[in-house]
C-alpha cells in the first residue's frame, strides 16, 4: 500500500542545512520512492522570497498572497485562509533524480488569536502541554500559530 509522508520542515522550500540535506537524501532515495506516493513538506511561510523559491525550483500551485490557484482545491484552501486568518501556499518542489515533493506553507502572523489560544488550552487539557512556559520562544510560537492551519489544510490535500 503507497504511503502519503507529511514531514514539517523550516526548510521546506529550500536546502538551508542539517534537516534540508537529510530531507533531499530521503526524498530522492530509491527504497523511499518505492514506499512513498505522496510527500507533503509542511511549514512556515517565514520570508516572502519562499515563494520566488519555489516557483523557480518547482512550481506554485496555489497563492493566497497573490491569487494563484483555482478550482476545487484553491476553494479548500481558501476556506482555510478564511478560517484562520492566514496566508496559505502550496505547490511542488523539485529535487535531484526527478524526486518531487508537495510543499504546504502557512503564514500565520495575523491568524485568529482566539482559535490560537483556544489551542493551546486544549492542547494543556489534553496532552498537559503548558504553553505559557514557552511564550517567549519564537520558533514555539511560530509553529503553534501554523498548527490548527497546516492541518486543516493537509486535511484539504488529502481529501
Amino acid at each position: 500500500m503507497p504511503l502519503t509522508v507529511i514531514h514539517a520542515t523550516h526548510e521546506a522550500v529550500e536546502k538551508v542545512g542539517g534537516i534540508g540535506s537529510v530531507l533531499d537524501g530521503l526524498i530522492t532515495a530509491k527504497t523511499y520512492q518505492s514506499a512513498v506516493q505522496r510527500s507533503i513538506l509542511v511549514g512556515p511561510l517565514s520570508h516572502p522570497n519562499e515563494i520566488a523559491v519555489l516557483a523557480r525550483e518547482g512550481e506554485v500551485l496555489f497563492s493566497s498572497l497573490d491569487g494563484t490557484g483555482q478550482g476545487r482545491l484553491a476553494t479548500l484552501l481558501k476556506q482555510v485562509e478564511v478560517e484562520h486568518n492566514v496566508n496559505v501556499v502550496y505547490g511542488k518542489r523539485r529535487f535531484r533524480d526527478g524526486a518531487e515533493a508537495e510543499v504546504l506553507l502557512v503564514d500565520a502572523a495575523d491568524v485568529n488569536l482566539r482559535k490560537i489560544r483556544n489551542f493551546k488550552y486544549n492542547l494543556y487539557q489534553n496532552y498537559g502541554l503548558a504553553s505559557d512556559r514557552y511564550e517567549n520562544v519564537d520558533d514555539y510560537s511560530l509553529y503553534i500559530d501554523c498548527a490548527e492551519a497546516s492541518y486543516d489544510a493537509l486535511v484539504a490535500l488529502l481529501g
